[in-house]
């Protein structure tokens, strides 16, 4: 398989990226590199799942059903010897950790704060 980095980064609105959907995404795609195809296309897979996971690497979290997708992201890279995905896995494993642990710690402000406790 020969994937190129030809791919274009934009920035999408923050709440227009659907975490779950795009994990889904990036897993139908990977689903795809197994198969018999030209090189061109193959390319453009390569390149739609280096967009896919920088877009859920780098999304924000704003539900606990964005943590989730992220941790599943997770351990499709780490299931997936083969996609040459193990320089990826680190840095998504640690934002995902990052991320979780910063809605935690917002939540427990908010919930501190709505009792009236300071933080």
């Amino acid at each position: 398989m020969n994937m190129t980095a030809h791919a274009q980064f934009t920035v999408a609105p923050t709440e227009t990226i659907d975490i779950p959907e795009v994990t889904a995404i990036y897993a139908a795609l990977r689903g795809l590199t197994d198969q018999n195809m030209p090189d061109n296309l193959m390319d453009a897979i390569g390149d739609a799942l280096e967009v896919a996971r920088h877009t859920i690497v780098d999304a924000p979290v704003l539900s606990s059903r964005d943590i989730g997708a992220k941790l599943r992201f997770c351990a499709i890279l780490v299931e997936d010897d083969e996609a040459g995905c193990l320089a990826a896995e680190n840095v998504a494993l640690q934002q995902c950790v990052d991320d979780l642990a910063n809605y935690r710690d917002k939540q427990w402000r908010a919930a501190l704060n709505s009792v009236g406790i300071s933080t």
